[in-house]
């Protein structure tokens, strides 16, 4: 199966993007880490669904981020305001 290796900067915004082809969601999500120290947020997507955002810095995000991460809320491609998914609405900057 193909997966979306996105890497992103710290506001949300594509910085590149591959095609990569593994066996198993697990798999995928272990390669995007691999990426995560070079990147603030890589995202793993298999199709149109979104496996894991994953951050660099997680000790240090953003209230207004935080926060929505840990209601869960924007989880959804749709939810969010680019073709990434990573663009955070109600940025306070």
């Amino acid at each position: 199966m193909n997966y979306s290796i996105c890497s992103l900067d710290d506001l949300g915004r594509t910085l590149r993007s591959e095609v990569e082809a593994f066996d198993r969601d697990d798999d995928a999500v272990t390669y995007g880490r691999g990426a995560v120290p070079d990147n603030d947020i890589v995202e793993v997507w298999k199709g149109e669904r979104l496996l894991a955002r994953l951050f660099r810095d997680q000790t240090n995000l953003p209230d207004y981020l935080s926060k929505t991460l840990s209601t869960g809320q924007r989880t959804r491609v749709s939810d969010w305001e680019n073709e990434g998914g990573a663009t955070f609405a109600g940025r306070e900057h």
